[in-house]
């Protein structure tokens, strides 16, 4: 009696899907990322292009991109931060905002000594956003597709965009650096979530009140009472040195030239502290103005309003 030859192991674990497993091989795994590198790419070789043209066609200004160039070239030539555009605000840049990221960016006119260095520097840093983008949305969705969309619709960002073409501005630095804190700051590596803030906030002086609330975030949601007092405490110590120490002593007049914008509420940080808990109808009239809330919406609407769904985020904000 003939019997059926016995199946191997290797044939019964053989995938019904052929193309499921072909998906699966590590070449086509990077195809995701691969993609993501594409489009950062395109974004860079966009940007810098547009940008070097307006610059190219007399568009820029002297503030800020006058004042950047002179500032990091003097800065490479022993005197720091030294600028001469805005005699008000004295001889040196710190008397009107403190970027101490500026020192080591100086460095770049080692490569070219040209403005349109720093535009190709900020189309590069802004455009790498996208990977962070794309590494929390593929962890929170589980689904590469969608990752490659959200990192798609932060570069077809129009207000990341516009920020791009408007000169050079440090502060413009910042997104992609407190997206990569927030992700590290997910992924509970607070010592790379460290770095990205303490980059972020050199990028300009106000900067560190969100990364006071990045510690806030911490605090209530993560529940890491140690990492968040710490971070709270370090972005509010970098605020009032900044403002009330580093740019009055460099400031003809002894003082933060942009502290009017909050006079409404108080003189220095306590006061606007207690105004904005004391006073909360107050406060919703100068806040919750029609101009702002048009502001508000344009900045959301790109994103459908998705944000709205994660208000722990919006925290931040």
């Amino acid at each position: 009696m003939r019997t059926r030859p016995s199946t191997s192991q290797s044939e019964r674990e053989k995938p019904l899907c052929p193309i499921r497993s072909k998906l699966r091989r590590p070449h086509l795994q990077k195809l995701p990322l691969a993609l993501v590198w594409f489009l950062i790419i395109l974004y860079i070789l966009t940007f810098a292009t547009l940008s070097i043209s307006r610059y190219e066609s007399f568009k820029p200004y002297v503030l800020d991109m006058g004042n950047y160039d002179q500032a990091l070239w003097s800065t490479l030539h022993g005197r720091l931060l030294h600028f001469t555009g805005q005699p008000e605000m004295g001889r040196v840049r710190l008397g009107m905002h403190v970027e101490p990221i500026l020192i080591p960016l100086s460095l770049l006119y080692l490569l070219y000594s040209d403005p349109r260095t720093l535009l190709v520097f900020q189309a590069v840093v802004i455009a790498l956003g996208a990977l962070p983008v794309f590494w929390l949305a593929r962890e929170k969705l589980g689904n590469d597709l969608a990752a490659i969309v959200f990192a798609a619709a932060y570069l077809l960002f129009p207000p990341l965009e516009a920020a791009n073409m408007f000169d050079f501005h440090a502060v413009s630095l910042t997104p992609t650096l407190f997206l990569c804190a927030f992700y590290f700051m997910h992924k509970r590596n607070y010592r790379l979530f460290a770095l990205f803030v303490l980059l972020a906030a050199s990028c300009k002086e106000e900067i560190s009140l969100i990364v006071a609330m990045m510690g806030l975030y911490i605090f209530l949601i993560q529940r890491n009472r140690k990492e968040g007092l710490l971070t709270i405490l370090a972005g509010a110590i970098w605020f009032y040195v900044a403002v009330y120490v580093v740019i009055p002593h460099f400031h003809p007049e002894e003082t933060s030239p942009f502290l009017n914008y909050y006079e409404d509420l108080g003189d220095n940080p306590l006061q606007i502290a207690i105004s904005l808990l004391t006073r909360p109808r107050f406060t919703s009239e100068i806040l919750l103005t029609r101009q702002n809330l048009v502001y508000l919406y344009e900045l959301l609407r790109p994103f459908a309003l998705l944000s709205l769904f994660a208000p722990q985020a919006l925290l931040l904000a």
